[in-house]
């Protein structure tokens, strides 16, 4: 079964479509960038524009996931199924938001 999940997101309220097995992930994961985007804006400066905000976040998440990588020692294969599952994952995730929409 399925449910609507609402999450805030740097000020901005966003619905996903969730499995109820997902809901505390998804929360958690949303808390984790909303965190990562308020973190950023406090160090720039809350006036920059929300899209800079969020590629900095994703930037500073990404750095942050590469390292993790480097320091555990993972193999190239290892990375890019991270990664494939990443783009699998993120594509889900906007597949969801947007069927709310």
């Amino acid at each position: 079964m399925s449910n609507n999940l609402e999450v805030n997101i740097f000020g901005r309220t966003l619905n996903i479509k969730s499995q109820e097995e997902n809901i505390e992930y998804l929360k958690e994961l949303a808390d984790f960038v909303d965190k990562s985007m308020n973190d950023i804006a406090q160090y720039y400066g809350e006036d920059k524009p929300r899209d800079i905000i969020a590629i900095l976040a994703c930037l500073n998440i990404a750095d942050n996931l590469k390292l993790e990588i480097a320091n555990s020692k993972a193999g190239s294969d290892t990375l890019q199924a991270l990664k494939e599952s990443i783009a699998n994952r993120s594509r889900e995730l906007i597949r969801l938001i947007d069927a709310v929409e």
